[in-house]
């Protein structure tokens, strides 16, 4: 069952799979290969693919988060609406099963091989099916999620910043249409009435398959999700707003950590008890986990050599 099953989802991924690399309407948003300090950003975004519950399909991006034990547990924040299969407003038990069971596709490192580059780095990415809903708070458009099965050992988790203040500038790595990652950037945030930010474009644009990506402060933490380029619960993206070529002039809208922090009162709608339910944490910076390198199995009488990867914040004495 497991096969015939997972053998349906790979047509699905195909169905849904990125546009070609030099995709005329996604030519405005620039590779995220082109920016190389937000490479550790970059690897913690994930590409998001899930089937409804009717067996079509939608895209979005999430983001990796670290947590107070810093122990690399497999947070992935995003959007309610991605993963609202029926879009009924409440994330049912039966969708539940349906992302635990696998009936998704999480992609890690989806990124080009060079910038500007035609081809996707198929040695690097890799992809894990099925995650378990630990959080989901309709109001702020929030949905953490747990991945479940082996994560790969290279990805990295995102820092992230609860504050409830206007950042002076911020960044979304994203998956456009269901593309290698790409960036957009923005200078212009302003606080509107519903406590949402509202962001202008300064260099790239979003699109449908952008829902969820993290945003990102000045400092490089996390400070809230993609929401979309409009606030109307039925129709969260406008046509003239979206892809290339997009109004410079068109808002995008992206919902903080600070308004899910405590989100509805309870763990399964708020991100402090997963993210910080001991010490309560403001802010905490990004993971990049260390790595041993060598055999896995040694023969008796035999030697052989392992070395420690480690970030290059960090020495070994």
């Amino acid at each position: 069952m497991k096969q015939s099953y997972f053998f349906s989802f790979l047509i699905l991924n195909l169905l849904l799979n990125i546009l070609p690399i030099n995709a005329q309407d996604l030519n405005c948003i620039p590779d995220i290969k082109c920016y190389t300090d937000w490479a550790v950003e970059a690897n913690a975004t994930v590409r998001i693919v899930v089937a409804t519950l009717d067996g079509q399909g939608k895209r979005g991006t999430g983001i990796l988060l670290n947590n107070e034990s810093r122990n690399g547990r497999a947070f992935l924040l995003t959007a309610f609406h991605v993963i609202d299969l029926d879009d009924d407003g409440i994330i049912s038990q039966a969708e539940r099963n349906s992302i635990l069971n696998g009936n998704n596709s999480f992609t890690f490192k989806y990124q080009t091989t060079s910038c500007n580059g035609n081809a996707l780095d198929l040695a690097q990415y890799a992809f894990v099916n099925g995650a378990i809903v630990r959080a989901a708070y309709k109001p702020t458009d929030m949905a953490l999620l747990e991945l479940v099965g082996t994560i790969p050992v290279d990805v990295n988790y995102a820092g992230w910043n609860r504050a409830a203040g206007t950042p002076s500038s911020g960044v979304i790595i994203h998956h456009p249409s269901g593309s290698h990652a790409r960036i957009a950037t923005s200078s212009n945030i302003t606080l509107d009435s519903d406590n949402q930010l509202r962001a202008r474009y300064g260099t790239g644009t979003i699109a449908r398959g952008s829902s969820g990506a993290g945003f990102f402060n000045q400092n490089h933490q996390v400070i809230g999700q993609l929401l979309g380029s409009s606030k109307d619960p039925f129709s969260l993206w406008r046509d003239d707003c979206v892809g290339c070529p997009a109004s410079w002039s068109c808002p995008f809208y992206i919902n903080r950590l600070s308004d899910s922090w405590l989100g509805g009162g309870t763990p399964d709608t708020q991100l402090k008890a997963w993210l910080s339910p001991n010490q309560n944490l403001s802010s905490i910076s990004h993971l990049i986990p260390s790595r041993i390198n060598g055999a896995e199995q040694v023969c008796a009488n035999n030697s052989t050599t392992y070395s420690l990867e480690l970030p290059a914040t960090m020495n070994a004495t």
